[in-house]
């Protein structure tokens, strides 16, 4: 009896602790990553983890209507984090081995064309430009000035 009562509250919890487990360590574990100077392998660890994340997230999201019935399947997506968040040493962190397998090549094969988007998507401004970083600044009395603008002048003298 025990089992079963406790099987809707375990079944009801995996995609939480998924969720846990693929999101909430992992970003602890770059903040220390981050703040460690001496050691940039588990910068490129975590860096491969979340672009791995990323990759298997896109996917997961467009196939989530047939996802929904393969048995345990969070269960199995549980397995996976794991092996992508503890790797047993860098050459087999699985973050790492499912970037070098599928991310980078897909990314390789697909570079000109998204270059070519994102270029599109600067022209229209629909990304930040050199202006949006740098505001103009309201003077005393009403006057606006642009932190480019101040460096231009001076340049100018």
């Amino acid at each position: 009896k025990k089992t079963m009562n406790m099987f809707p509250t375990y079944f009801f919890a995996t995609p939480y602790l998924t969720q846990a487990l693929g999101f909430l360590y992992p970003a602890y574990k770059s903040f220390k990553a981050l703040r460690s100077k001496e050691d940039e392998d588990d910068d490129i660890e975590m860096l491969g983890y979340w672009v791995s994340y990323a990759a298997f997230y896109m996917v997961e999201t467009y196939l989530e209507m047939f996802i929904f019935w393969i048995p345990f399947y969070y269960e199995i997506k549980l397995f996976l984090l794991i092996w992508m968040v503890f790797p047993t040493s860098r050459k087999y962190a699985g973050g790492i081995v499912l970037y070098d397998m599928f991310v980078a090549p897909f990314f390789e094969k697909h570079e000109a064309t998204m270059e070519d988007i994102l270029t599109s998507l600067h022209y229209y401004d629909l990304f930040l430009t050199e202006d949006d970083l740098n505001p103009p600044v309201v003077k005393q009395g009403g006057r606006i000035e642009t932190p480019i603008a101040e460096e231009d002048d001076d340049d100018d003298q």
